[in-house]
């Protein structure tokens, strides 16, 4: 069975709340130091690298998601052919079905100054997410 990213959300704050983790609601998406994301393809489950985390001492973990809204669609929308790579543009057509489902989930943790990251995108957010980067007008807030 395959889980949504809002079963997966779930699945990560009751694991971490068993666990015993406090939970400091953000993530760092620009930082600049060292990092290392969880390699997901070798271990999906989110208890491994809870478990990890607990078992270096961690006590706090980062945890955010991100939901498409219609603020997201509307820049889409409004941007034109000049403002982006025209490899880069986004068919609204994929983001539409998808708006208020959420499209990233992020948890991690810092240790001794490296950032530990687990991250899952859906395949249509990282598309918006590549055109937010590759774009020259400044994306969504």
């Amino acid at each position: 069975m395959i889980l949504t990213l809002e079963e997966i959300r779930q699945s990560l704050l009751d694991a971490a709340v068993d666990t015993g983790f406090h939970i400091f609601w953000g993530a760092p998406h620009s930082f600049q130091g060292p990092t290392l994301h969880w390699n997901r393809m070798r271990k999906p489950e989110i208890e491994s690298f809870l478990a990890l985390a607990k078992a270096e001492g961690i006590t706090t973990l980062f945890v955010d998601w991100d939901v498409l809204s219609q603020k997201d669609l509307d820049w889409v929308h409004s941007l034109s052919p000049g403002d982006y790579e025209t490899e880069t543009q986004v068919d609204l057509a994929l983001l539409v079905p998808n708006m208020g489902k959420i499209g990233r989930i992020t948890a991690g943790y810092f240790k001794e100054g490296v950032c530990h990251i687990y991250e899952h995108t859906t395949p249509w957010f990282d598309e918006l997410l590549k055109l937010e980067e590759t774009t020259r007008r400044e994306g969504p807030e």
